[in-house]
């Protein structure tokens, strides 16, 4: 029989409170919250010499926040501030910013990336490298191209939200813009690093919500064409719906077609959409099947066309999917002809065809220009005729011909 002193009984008690005790402790690298700045947008230009890089980061101010948040604006300060140095790399870049602010530059609330046009030229893969090695850095960060130099896209007026980068995250989430990701970027891995990015730019002129002030307001201008990681042409705003229907971002936007019944137009707006990819195997060649699904509202008709009637439905549904598979045939043999596989449609065939796969990677863009074909397959239907049936001034007429 075992026999434990009163000391030693209550050390066993008391242990397990010691061993909490010390994970309670912390961290020895903590960083208080009050000590940090948090970066919101990283902007990356070429910089006038060949060998460097300009790199500008955007940072919420909290003492003008919170003054914000309780009614005391003073001053006409903005809530956010830019800080802009340069360096042979990205890294040297960050850390001459870090060694003149008086905070810790943290990365964990960064969600929207943007380089200048001529950096993206050079190839965006040191960006990549640079933020992938970051612990904080989040991998669904939002990539952007800018038309010009990309620090120039901070002067934009953020009407209605606090910061210039919230608009653009805002937009991107609704899908008014091609919204890709740094993990879409690398999801690829080393053999295919061809993609698509959202292109902007700010456009001058007079805010009314300003009293006439001048300012900066952003808009959309298609999409960069990435090849090797570097920009090697771009889409056109038209071009990049087509390659949204693709990418199953296709929401809440606008499809016009005419009518069957006697050319006029009528609105549709798309309030859901899909889109699946499938590959095949055909007789040495490679088949990419796009399968789009598509629920579209009459948002306004200017034909007499009977939009009650279902046969009627069938035709316009017809038009739709026929003008929808048109776009989307369209940017795909764009890409072709450029050899860019922009949609990383490779991915699909090292997943199902590994041994095809390991026969053309190394000539991937000659393979995907000549060995492979697309069939377009949408599915449309349109749900509901809007808020009323057809058009008053439709059954004026109708009682006129009576």
């Amino acid at each position: 029989m075992l026999i434990r002193s009163p000391r030693h009984a209550r050390l066993l008690r008391v242990s397990p409170l010691l061993a909490v005790m010390l994970l309670l402790g912390g961290c020895w690298s903590r960083v208080e919250v009050n000590d940090r700045l948090f970066v919101s947008v990283m902007l990356v230009d070429a910089a006038e010499k060949e060998d460097e890089i300009t790199l500008t980061l955007g940072f919420p101010l909290p003492n003008r926040l919170t003054r914000i948040q309780q009614g005391n604006v003073g001053g006409d300060g903005n809530p956010y501030a830019t800080v802009t140095r340069t360096g042979p790399t990205i890294a040297a870049a960050y850390r001459k910013m870090q060694t003149e602010v008086s905070r810790q530059i943290n990365w964990g609330h960064t969600r929207v990336l943007i380089v200048g046009e001529r950096f993206a030229r050079r190839g965006i893969e040191p960006l990549l490298e640079f933020v992938m090695r970051q612990p904080s850095f989040q991998s669904k960060a939002y990539v952007f191209l800018s038309e010009g130099d990309a620090r120039n896209i901070i002067m934009m007026t953020p009407i209605y939200e606090q910061f210039p980068t919230e608009v653009i995250r805002e937009l991107a989430a609704r899908r008014s813009l091609i919204n890709t990701t740094v993990r879409d970027l690398l999801i690829g891995g080393p053999d295919v690093k061809d993609g698509l990015i959202g292109k902007i730019d700010v456009s001058a002129g007079r805010l009314v919500s300003e009293k006439g002030k001048p300012g900066n307001v952003l808009k959309n201008t298609g999409s960069g064409i990435l090849s090797d990681y570097k920009l090697v042409g771009s889409l056109n705003p038209i071009q990049q719906r087509g390659a949204m229907w693709i990418n199953g971002q296709m929401r809440d936007a606008l499809v016009t077609i005419e009518s069957p019944t006697d050319g006029k137009l009528v609105d549709f707006m798309v309030v859901k959409a899909e889109s699946g990819i499938k590959v095949k195997a055909r007789n040495g060649r490679i088949v990419f099947q796009i399968h789009v699904e598509a629920v579209d509202d009459v948002t306004s008709s200017n034909s007499d066309i009977d939009i009650l009637d279902p046969k009627k439905v069938d035709q316009l549904q017809a038009r739709l999917r026929k003008d929808i598979e048109r776009r989307i045939l369209a940017v795909l043999d764009y890409s072709q002809t450029i050899g860019v596989d922009m949609f990383q449609l490779g991915r699909y065939v090292e997943w199902y065809y590994p041994s095809i796969w390991n026969r053309w990677k190394d000539r991937w863009r000659e393979h995907y220009r000549n060995d492979v074909d697309f069939e377009i397959r949408a599915h449309i239907v349109i749900e509901r005729p809007g808020g009323v049936g057809n058009s008053f001034w439709i059954r004026d007429r109708e009682e006129e011909r009576k």
